[in-house]
C-alpha cells in the first residue's frame, strides 16, 4: 500500500505531457502510469484533468527574518512560496545581521528550522576572512553572493587581488558564485544627476543604466576566463548584456543566468504609473530589453527564471521614490505570470519546466528535484490552465500587500502544492504547519 496516489491528470514528464497518475511512497514518486497499472495507496486525490509540474525552484529569494522580519518572515515568505506553486527556495544572505561568519549562518539555519514549510537553501555573503568560507560550506551554504554595488565588507569587487584571493578560495567549494552585476557608484551617481535637474525617476534609471550592468557582466566574463569559477549572474535586465553573454556562452565560456518574471513583462513605463510600486534594482528597461530577454529565452541562452523576491512594508513603499527601497515581491505571481505567457504561446510548457525546475536542480547541486520521474522526489504543483483571475496583493501570504501586477488579469492557477508526498497547499489553503518545511544543502 503506497502514500498517496494523484489520479486522472496530465502529467510533464520526459520533456512530454502524458495522461494518468502519480504513486508517492515516503516522499518519493514510486511510479507515474495509467491508473489500473498504479498500486494501491492509502489516500487519492482526483485532480480533475488538470496539469502536474515539477515543484518550482526559485533560486533568488529574501525571506528576510531576524531583524527584518517586519517586512517578511521565514513562516510567511515560505506560505507564500508553497501558495504559488514554489517548493524549493533559495534565501540571500543581505539580511539583518548579514549572513557572512559560520555563527551567522547557524543563526539562521537554528531559526528557519523552526517556521519553514517548504523546502530552504541558504547563501552566504564574502565573509571578511576569506578563510571561513570553507567552514560556511561544510555548514550547507548553497553558494555565495557577490554585491559589487554594496559591499558589505572590507571585500572590494574592483581589486583584483582580493578577487584573485576569494576565487582562488571559492573554486575549491565547487560552489556557484552569485554576483548582483551592477557597479558600487549608483548612490552617487543620483545624487550627481538629482544636482543636473533630473527628476527622481529619471536620476534613478541613469545611475542604474545599461553600462551599470553590463561592465560588471564584462569583468565577471573575464574572470570566469581567467579562473574557472563556477559563476552565475542574478536578474540579468539589459539587451546589451544579453548580447554579451550570448556572444561569451557560443564561444565554450561556461557560466548561467537567471532572469525575472518583472523584467519579462514590464517596462520602465511602468515607473510613471506604478511608482514605487515598480522600483527595484536592476530597474525595469525599456521595450527593447525586454524583448531581448524573451530572444535569450528562446534561444537557449538564459538558464533560470526566479523571482527576486524582495519584500517590503507598505509603509516603506508608499515613502517618497529615492527613499523607498528596491524591491518587490514574487512568490505568488510567477505561476499565474508564466502559464499566462504559456497560454499566450510566448513561451512553451517544456522551456518553462527547464528554466524554472531542471535547470535550478542541475546548476544548484539539488539531485533528486525538478523533474518528475520514478524515484524522484515528489515536490509537485498541480496546475488549472483555464481559471483566470486578476491578481490582488491584498490576498498574499506574504507580509508584502503590493505589486506592480495588481490588477492584471491572468490564466494559470496552481491549485495544489505536493511537498515529500505531502498535499500542502489546497485551492489557496497552506496545511503545512510551521517547521515542517526541510532546510536543504547541495549534493556535490
Amino acid at each position: 500500500m503506497k502514500d498517496l496516489i494523484l489520479s486522472n491528470a496530465k502529467i510533464f514528464t520526459e520533456g512530454d505531457i502524458k495522461e494518468g497518475g502519480i504513486a508517492i511512497d515516503e516522499g518519493k514518486i514510486f511510479k507515474i502510469a495509467k491508473e489500473p497499472n498504479l498500486p494501491p495507496a492509502s489516500k487519492e486525490i482526483d485532480c480533475n484533468g488538470n496539469l502536474i509540474l515539477p515543484g518550482i525552484i526559485d533560486v533568488h529569494v529574501h525571506l528576510r527574518d531576524l531583524d527584518l522580519s517586519y517586512k517578511e518572515d521565514f513562516l510567511t515568505g515560505t506560505r507564500a512560496a508553497l501558495a504559488g506553486g514554489i517548493t524549493t527556495v533559495l534565501d540571500m544572505p543581505n539580511t539583518k545581521p548579514r549572513t557572512d561568519t559560520p555563527e551567522k549562518f547557524k543563526l539562521k539555519l537554528k531559526k528557519a528550522a523552526n517556521k519553514i514549510v517548504c523546502n530552504a537553501g541558504f547563501y552566504s555573503a564574502i565573509p571578511e576572512n576569506f578563510q571561513d568560507i570553507l567552514k560556511i560550506t561544510k555548514l550547507g551554504a548553497m553558494g555565495f553572493k557577490i554585491y559589487p554595488d554594496h559591499p558589505y565588507s572590507n571585500f572590494d569587487f574592483a581589486n583584483d587581488e582580493q578577487l584573485d584571493s576569494l576565487f582562488k578560495i571559492l573554486k575549491k567549494t565547487k560552489l556557484p558564485i552569485v554576483v548582483h552585476a551592477e557597479k558600487k557608484d549608483t548612490k552617487e551617481l543620483i545624487k550627481k544627476y538629482k544636482e543636473e535637474k533630473y527628476t527622481d525617476i529619471e536620476a534613478f534609471l541613469k545611475a542604474h543604466d545599461f553600462y551599470s550592468e553590463t561592465s560588471t557582466v564584462d569583468r565577471c566574463i573575464n574572470l570566469i576566463k581567467q579562473n574557472g569559477i563556477k559563476l552565475h549572474f542574478a536578474h540579468i535586465s539589459t539587451s546589451e548584456s544579453v548580447r554579451r553573454i550570448i556572444e561569451a556562452k557560443s564561444s565554450g565560456i561556461n557560466f548561467s543566468l537567471e532572469i525575472t518574471p518583472h523584467h519579462l513583462i514590464l517596462d520602465s513605463d511602468s515607473l510613471q504609473t506604478q511608482k514605487t510600486f515598480s522600483k527595484m534594482v536592476p530597474p525595469l528597461r525599456k521595450k527593447g530589453d525586454r524583448d531581448a530577454l524573451w530572444d535569450g529565452i528562446n534561444s537557449g541562452f538564459v538558464d533560470i527564471i526566479a523571482t527576486d523576491h524582495a519584500p517590503h512594508s507598505l509603509t516603506e513603499k508608499k515613502s517618497n521614490f529615492l527613499e523607498a527601497p528596491s524591491g518587490i515581491p514574487g512568490l505568488e505571481t510567477l505561476l499565474p505570470l508564466m502559464l499566462t505567457h504559456i497560454n499566450k504561446e510566448r513561451i512553451t510548457l517544456a522551456k518553462f519546466v527547464e528554466l524554472s525546475s531542471r535547470n535550478p536542480a542541475k546548476i544548484f547541486n539539488l539531485q533528486g528535484k525538478g523533474k518528475l520521474s520514478n524515484k524522484s522526489d515528489a515536490d509537485l504543483v498541480v496546475v488549472d490552465l483555464k481559471e483566470k483571475f486578476k491578481i490582488n496583493s491584498e490576498n498574499f501570504f506574504s507580509k508584502a500587500h503590493h505589486s506592480p501586477f495588481d490588477g492584471f488579469e491572468v490564466q494559470g492557477i496552481p491549485i495544489m502544492t505536493i511537498l515529500n508526498g505531502e498535499l500542502v497547499m489546497d485551492h489557496g489553503e497552506i496545511l503545512a504547519k510551521a517547521g515542517t518545511g526541510s532546510i536543504i544543502k547541495p549534493q556535490n
